[in-house]
């Protein structure tokens, strides 16, 4: 029978296998379950992994020419960039920029700055940012080709601007610098990052100065590119009226045609009020006095219609080719359709800027502050006009006693120094003003101040005490005279084209997203 038939198990031999059978499929069940725990503990990790702070301080995010960004710093330079785009604007145009702008309340992704072509204002600053940080790296680069090294006073400065970003942060009551750092950057900004950012970005400063410093001019070759191009070098003065035109709404009118037409008759009747007005004017007299009578709140002052410009900015006006025209002569008068009302421009004369740029320090005494909110009828209240009229009374006679101590004292610089530690109010490091130019420039100051410091044979060592109005005292010490105007101009227009060209001629470079971008955290 063996061989033809199979024995059959008794039932010891059935619960046996049965044991054996179930022991497996409790192994199957328990390596199953820990499968599961290990992947969802790797998915755990790599979440941690994905959303630590540490990852987005250190991965690369975006890398330049072998320059590389972490999503931190990457959050850094767009919040920067787009701080100073939305503050450009806000100076441009004022409370109108909101108009402009995108929101704050809702995310940058989800508003379109561009219809056409979709893009986003989250896109645009993106964009911003790594045309800058481009900019950036290729400096920096080309530093380190040259074997440039941040010097120690560039690494003080670095310290000084995280402490004063610390400084802002206690007074603003930020509970501590992280907190400050992650409200201004992103939620992963610590103070090892942007100390980190902060040298890379002074060390293209310093080279960068250090590059526009390495150019240089004979006096020969100066006067030769300001003469090649004294019509955007030189200053024009003029004065100008402007006889505004009314505001015409398109939704007064019920058809194109009605509005273009009123719209038309305003532009006509601006145009002949223009006309009139100027037919009465020969001398520079006569227009103070026609735009005071014209207006006697915008045109009180006998110089709120002269205008001195220089020509590089006169380019993009209307009116620019003609005051600039080389047959222009003193007394000239036109007409200019303004847009938003007709300009009357009177010509005065042209300046070639060869005077020499001025130095000076000051003691500076301002008159306590009064709130016209503390007053029932704000700034017209009598007890505020008096209450301003005693600080400033105060602050004059405080003037007057640091000026009698400072010359009685010899009227030196060094006194004056000494003076300023305890008696000014002027937060500029020793009271010090260099390269003053006349009021068209950058450096403009007071008219009283101006015509004190640029009248004739004002030597080193002058002194005089000034009343603004509208600021305060001024005790004024005349250090001497730099370079002519004209000169510095030249300079400076040639050092930027010069460097632009070399800007130019360093390797391009193009920004690479990497997969940690999608970790930064633009808003």
């Amino acid at each position: 029978m063996s061989g033809l038939f199979e024995q059959r198990p008794d039932g010891a031999d059935r619960r046996q296998t049965r044991a054996l059978k179930e022991q497996k499929a409790k192994k199957k069940t328990r390596l199953i379950a820990v499968t599961v725990v290990t992947i969802l503990a790797l998915l755990f990790a790599g979440a941690m992994f994905v959303n630590s702070k540490l990852i987005r301080r250190t991965v690369p995010a975006v890398t330049i020419s072998g320059v590389n960004f972490s999503a931190a710093e990457f959050d850094y330079f767009f919040r920067t960039y787009m701080t100073e785009y939305q503050n450009r604007i806000y100076s441009q145009m004022g409370e109108n920029a909101e108009s402009v702008l995108p929101s704050n309340e809702v995310p940058l992704s989800t508003q379109i700055r561009n219809y056409e072509t979709g893009e986003t204002w989250a896109d645009f600053f993106t964009d911003l940012a790594l045309q800058n940080m481009s900019r950036l790296a290729q400096i920096y680069n080309a530093a380190k080709a040259a074997g440039f090294v941040l010097p120690p006073e560039g690494y003080e400065e670095v310290e000084y601007e995280i402490n004063t970003l610390k400084l802002q942060g206690e007074e603003a009551g930020f509970p501590s610098f992280s907190s400050l750092l992650q409200q201004y950057y992103g939620s992963s900004m610590n103070e090892g990052t942007l100390r980190k950012i902060t040298e890379f970005v002074m060390t293209t400063r310093y080279y960068d100065t250090h590059i526009r410093e390495s150019f240089s001019y004979q006096p020969w070759q100066l006067n030769e590119y300001y003469a090649d191009n004294a019509d955007m070098l030189d200053s024009f003065m003029f004065r100008y009226l402007l006889i505004e035109s009314v505001y015409i709404d398109r939704e007064w009118y019920e058809t194109d045609e009605e509005y273009d037409a009123a719209v038309q008759f305003e532009l006509n009747e601006v145009m002949f009020r223009a006309d009139e007005i100027a037919e009465g004017i020969n001398n520079e007299f006569d227009f103070i006095n026609a735009a005071r009578e014209y207006n006697d709140q915008t045109y009180a002052s006998p110089n709120s219609t002269l205008m001195i410009i220089p020509g590089s900015w006169l380019a993009e006006e209307s009116y620019g080719s003609w005051v600039s025209d080389e047959s222009r002569a003193y007394g000239d008068l036109t007409i200019e359709d303004m847009g938003n009302g007709t300009g009357i421009l009177f010509y005065v004369g042209r300046d070639k800027n060869e005077y020499e740029m001025v130095n000076m320090r000051q003691i500076l005494v301002l008159p306590n502050q009064v709130d016209p909110a503390n007053f029932d009828e704000g700034e017209l209240a009598p007890d505020y006009i008096q209450a301003k009229a005693d600080a400033d009374e105060l602050a004059g006679a405080m003037a007057k006693g640091v000026y009698d101590q400072f010359v009685e004292g010899g009227a030196t610089e060094g006194l004056l120094l000494e003076l300023m530690e305890a008696h000014s109010d002027d937060p500029t490091e020793g009271g010090l003003y260099e390269g003053i130019t006349k009021s068209f420039a950058d450096n403009k100051m007071y008219q009283e101040i101006e015509d004190w410091l640029f009248a004739p044979g004002r030597k080193a060592g002058d002194h005089e005490l000034i009343q603004t109005d509208g600021l305060g005292y001024h005790i004024i010490f005349f250090v001497g005279t730099g370079e002519r105007y004209c000169d510095s101009l030249a300079e400076k227009d040639m050092m930027e084209k010069d460097y632009q060209e070399w800007i130019g001629n360093l390797a391009e470079v193009q920004p690479v997203k990497r997969w940690a971008f999608r970790l930064t955290q633009q808003q």
